[in-house]
Parts: structure tokens; sequence; C-alpha cells
């Protein structure tokens, strides 16, 4: 009878272990799946901090006529604490398709308001004191998010999505870091969205040189809210309840944007350790300047502008088997300003109905690594109507942009690997205005900017 209790209780204690164990077992393989999916991906991040002083000094501006215009300026000391958070998330999806994402934020330290914008003095005064809970917006932008896909058996690769085209050669320079953009930093100045296919003639090469051909199409959308009426070159102001009417000529929802690059690179030319050389040209047409969506028959612009830009840039890392690196970039535009732009009847840096502006842009930087420090400067040389946006500038007086002279002076410190201290100074003397709406004119403003940036990378 005791042993027949003893296998009752063996046997029901085995078979309770059973049952425990199979649960286990599952939440392993399912624990294994997930691990298996999360390594996919890939997730890293940069944040910065950033002091900046502005200096700005200006006399005059003088008309292409000779009338000298606007009141002087002397503002010192505008100082500015910002910050930029960046997450970055990769994935090989396949062994032929990779991801790429980088969501950014950037934003001034506890923003109280903003003057001289379109809300007003006022209207969000305080407003990011609750950003992170108004319901307003998501305050995280997408930088990039592409992917490259390449083609089985073949040197093509397709791309698609948001593109790195910012924070190019030489940006890399400034904390020591791997070059975060695909294309040069004078090329864009801007973050497009698209579709590309890019050639690799690596096997064609000789060893340890690589060639590849780039076809970008970055097109501008331009849309009438609903995305069910053409829109036109302007439209007329809000009356009441009425939506705005379209006035002016018709115009395409598409405005065709085009690139062409070559990429070439070697470590086997001998004088450098590293050579890398981009040469590129974009071109888009008709792209409408509106009178901020609130014209009247009046004051309705007919302004467009076609562009084209051709950009070179060479950078050469370890000269003569040394720390100096050194990086060249030259950049040549021509702007063709059709039509008017409203009740001030002026063309896009012209006041003709018609008119082309041809501008240039000179970029030499250099810096020299010391152990954990880098010594760097910067010179740029930009002629009248050069056509450079910086939207994507790490500065807030678009020094690359400069239509003049200036200069760039900074030095690095890496106290650990991924922590950076960096400190420079901006100097630069605008001889002219720049290429925007309206003619351009004699100038001689003078921005200075110091500044310091704690860099972090995990």
């Amino acid at each position: 009878m005791k042993k027949n209790i003893a296998l009752a209780l063996a046997s029901t204690l085995l078979c309770g272990s059973v049952a425990l164990a199979a649960p286990t077992l599952e939440e392993r393989v399912s624990e294994l799946e997930a691990q298996s999916s999360i390594n996919v991906f890939t997730f890293s991040g940069t944040l910065n901090t950033r002091y900046d002083e502005i200096g700005v000094k200006q006399d005059s501006v003088t008309s292409a006529a000779g009338v000298t215009t606007a009141t002087p300026i002397d503002n010192k000391g505008l100082n500015y604490l910002r910050m930029r958070f960046s997450l970055n998330a990769e994935a090989n999806v396949s062994s032929n398709i990779k991801f790429y994402s980088r969501f950014t934020t950037t934003k001034m330290y506890n923003s109280w308001r903003q003057q001289g914008v379109a809300t007003g003095n006022t209207l969000n005064q305080g407003i990011d004191l609750r950003a992170s809970d108004n319901y307003l917006s998501s305050g995280v932008m997408v930088e990039k998010a592409y992917a490259d896909i390449t083609i089985p058996d073949s040197n093509f690769v397709f791309s698609f999505g948001r593109f790195p085209t910012a924070d190019g050669q030489p940006a890399n320079y400034w904390d020591g870091k791997a070059r975060q953009g695909t294309y040069p930093l004078m090329a864009y100045g801007s973050v497009l969205d698209g579709m590309a296919v890019t050639y690799k003639l690596d096997q064609y090469m000789p060893t340890g040189h690589t060639l590849a051909l780039r076809f970008l199409y970055t097109p501008f959308v331009d849309n009438v809210a609903g995305f069910q009426t053409q829109p036109t070159n302007d439209s007329l102001a809000q009356s009441g309840s009425a939506a705005p009417g379209q006035i002016g000529n018709k115009t395409d929802t598409m405005i065709q944007f085009y690139t062409q690059q070559i990429d070439y690179s070697s470590t086997a030319l001998g004088f450098a350790d590293n050579v890398n050389v981009i040469l590129q040209h974009y071109s888009f047409k008709n792209l409408e300047f509106a009178n901020n969506s609130n014209a009247t028959a009046a004051t309705a612009s007919s302004l467009g502008i076609d562009a084209d830009s051709t950009s070179l840039a060479i950078d050469m890392q370890g000269l003569l088997g040394s720390a100096f690196d050194l990086s060249l970039s030259e950049l040549v535009t021509a702007v063709k300003s059709h039509g008017l732009y409203g009740i001030s009847a002026v063309g896009f840096g012209t006041t003709l109905t018609e008119d082309t502006t041809y501008g240039s842009t000179t970029l030499v930087s250099a810096r020299y690594r010391l152990s954990t420090w880098i010594f760097g400067a910067e010179y740029v040389a930009g002629k009248k109507g050069v056509f450079y946006t910086g939207n994507t500038a790490e500065d807030l007086t678009n020094f690359y942009g400069t239509p003049g002279n200036a200069y760039h002076l900074y030095v690095t410190k890496k106290f650990q690997q991924n922590l950076a201290l960096r400190v420079g100074y901006y100097n630069q003397d605008e001889s002219y205005t720049r290429l925007s709406v309206g003619s351009i004119s004699s100038n001689d403003k003078k921005i200075t900017t110091m500044y310091a940036n704690l860099r972090l990378d995990f």
C-alpha cells in the first residue's frame, strides 16, 4: 500500500514538473525569437550641448544703384545655450537590404519667446516649458530614414527615403568622427527625400581604389489643401470662411530636382593615407515663390527660379604620412529668376523680370591631430550671388554661405573615445547681402561667434 502511494506521489510530482517545464521552454523559445529580431537593429546616438556668443556690426547697405540704406547695427553679447539630440537606428534586414535612420531634436535651452516670427511676439510665450506634454507637436524630426537595396548579381544599389544630405565632409573634421553624410557639406545644405541609383565600379579599379556613380531624384512637392486642385503661382487672401482661391498660371505638383555624382576614394595614392573626391551637379526648375499664400489680385507673385549647382570636394587625410588632414571644396552656382514677386515687383537676386545670377564659394578646411587633441581652421571665400541655403548648418549665422571672407578656428579635446569638448571662433565679413528675393547690394556686415560645444556619443 505504501509502495503504491509512493509511486502515485512520484508520478504526480513528475507530471507537475513536466507541466511547469513546458511553458518555461516556450518562454525561452519566444525570448530567443525576440532576441533574434532585436539583433537585426543597431542603436547609437549623440547628445550635444552648445554655448554661442554672437556679435553683429553693420554700418550700411549700398544698393546697386548707389543708394545707402539700413539702420546701423551694433549688437554685442548675444548669448545662446542650445542642445541637439540624435538617435540612430540601423537594421540589416537581409544580406542585400540595409536600413538607416536618425531621429533628431534641436532646441534652445528653455525657450521662453521668439520675437519676429509669424506667430507674433507672445503667442508661444513659455510653450517650451510644457513642450513634453503640450500635445501640439511630436518635437522629434526625421533627419534621415532610407534603405539601400543591393540588386543581386549586379553592381547596382537602389536607395529610397530621406537621404543623409547633412553633415558631409568636412564636417567630420570638427570632432574627429567618421563622415556622417554621403554628400559634401557644400553640396545641398538641406535635408532631402527621394530615390537614388548607385553603380559601383570597384571591380574595374586597381587595388586600393573605389569608384561609384550616383543618380538622385529628389523632387519638391507643391500642393493645394485636399490634393484635388492644381497649384498656381500664388493664392488669394482668405475672405471670411471661404478658402483661399488660386491665382496666376497653373504650376506642377512636382518640381523636378535631379543630381548626378561621382565618388572616388583611394588608400593607394602615396601622398595621403586616404583620399576622397566627390564631384556633384544638381539642377531644378520652376521653384515657385508665393507671396506668403496671402496675396490679392494686385500683389500676387509670379516669381520662380531655376538653379544649377556644381560642387567639387577633395578630402586628403594623413598627408605624407602625418597627422595633418586637408579638405578643399568649390561650389559654383547659377540661378535663373523669372517673374516678379508680388507688389514689390522684384525677382530673385534682381529687379528684372528675367535674369541669371552667378556665384561661387571656396572652402578650405584643415586640421592637425595630436593624441587626444584636434587643432583646426577653415577659410571661406564667397562671391556675390552664390546660392547656398545652409539649412542644416551647425552654426547660427550660416558661416559657409558667407558672401565675402570668413574664417573659423577651433580646438577639440577628446576626454574619452565618446566625449569631446570643442571651443571655437567664427569671423564673417559679408561684402554683399545674401541671394534672396530682391536685388543684391553691397554690405559691410561683420559677424563674430565664440562657442563651446560638448558632444557625447553613445
